[in-house]
Parts: C-alpha cells; structure tokens; sequence
C-alpha cells in the first residue's frame, strides 16, 4: 500500500480524534489533507506514473490546484460524467476554501464547520471510492 494512502486514512481518523477533543481548527485541515492525499495518490496510480513524474509535471504550478484540475479530468474520464465532475471538483474546492480559512485567517473554526469539513471528506472518498480503487 502506498505511504500517501496511509497517511490519507492516518489524517481522516486524526480529523475525527480533534473534534472529539475540541480541536476544531486542525481537524479542518486533517479532513483536507486526507482528500489531497487518497487523490494524489489514486492520481499518480491512474496515470501509470511516479511520484517524481508527477512533481516533475507539476513543477512551477500550485501543486494543490493541479491535482484538484488533473484529478478531475482522470475522475470525468472513468465516469464519463461532466455534472458528477464538477460536483466533486466544488466539494474539493469547498473543502479546500474551508481549510485555507482554519490555517490561515483570523477567525474561529469552531464545531459547525470542523464537522462540515469532515463530512464533506467522508462524502469526497466514498464518491471517489466507488469510481477509482
């Protein structure tokens, strides 16, 4: 198995520990991680490549923005689906708008969206589940 998968599932259930002990703000980016992870990971395995091919083809990119595109495009190829794409792709993106503003912004990350960030994650891999093994 791969070590990127591992982690994947080491940061789903992390995500779920810190809401249980009130650690709202870094259980939001365990949930984001998890996703970036299982597709980088299911991406690089998709694709017939390495882990240095695929930062290689990154390279001078946002490497989370490139994923979230590349990752789409294997997910519409498998599903043949362009709605059920973009769906997954604004979850992701959700996800992601929700982890930039716990790691970055002066706010409060409290139960509410700590939970919505789990959930989303729990909805993006089980949907990602059943397209990509």
């Amino acid at each position: 198995m791969s070590l990127l998968n591992n982690k994947s599932e080491f940061n789903f259930e992390g995500a779920s520990l810190l809401i249980q002990n009130t650690f709202y703000a870094p259980s939001v980016h365990c949930s984001y991680y998890s996703v970036f992870q299982k597709i980088k990971h299911l991406y690089v395995t998709h694709s017939g490549i390495t882990y240095e091919q695929y930062d290689a083809n990154s390279s001078g990119q946002s490497s989370h923005s490139y994923l979230i595109r590349e990752f789409g495009n294997l997910y519409l190829r498998k599903t043949n689906d362009q709605r059920r794409k973009r769906k997954l792709i604004r979850k992701i993106q959700d996800l992601k708008t929700l982890r930039l503003e716990s790691d970055y912004h002066n706010v409060q990350i409290g139960h509410s969206k700590s939970k919505k960030a789990l959930e989303i994650t729990e909805n993006i891999l089980k949907d990602i589940k059943t397209v990509l093994r």
